[in-house]
């Protein structure tokens, strides 16, 4: 098993439409979707790809840019039905710990839908803890 950073827009897309069936918010399903979001994390996120051999198993997708805050923000973490519950997305935001703490950030906070309860219980397992509640969804936060 690997973990790739990818900044090519290309193969953000195309990693993307890989893993599209297993997006929680179905409404991001869509090549327009997809295409938008792959331009903006080439442009101004970080990118990180979970591979074994040529399979693709997951991604994060984050920002490490507030200098300001210093928080970092995680976009969109996807794994991949047959291996959820196998510590890849675990691994995966193992590497936006590490890659913030390297970036100078001392925070990582994210947005996760109200509904989407197994999410919830993954990131509180992280030690996210609720700073903000919206209409639709959370927010949480983690201190590095």
């Amino acid at each position: 098993m690997e973990f790739i950073k990818l900044t090519e827009r290309e193969e953000i897309c195309s990693v993307m439409k890989n893993c599209a069936n297993f997006f929680f918010d179905q409404r991001y399903n869509d090549e327009l979707m997809i295409d938008k979001l792959s331009k903006k994390f080439s442009e101004n996120a970080k990118f990180i790809v979970c591979k074994e051999k040529a399979k693709v198993l997951g991604f994060v997708a984050y920002y490490c840019n507030n200098y300001e805050t210093r928080c970092a923000f995680v976009s969109m973490i996807i794994v991949i039905a047959e291996v959820a519950g196998k510590g890849i997305g675990s691994r995966l935001m193992d590497q936006v710990f590490i890659d913030a703490k390297d970036s100078g950030m001392v925070r990582v906070e994210l947005e996760v839908a109200k509904e989407n309860y197994r999410a919830i219980a993954f990131y509180k397992k992280l030690n996210f803890l609720e700073k903000e509640t919206r209409e639709n969804s959370l927010i949480l936060s983690k201190e590095l």
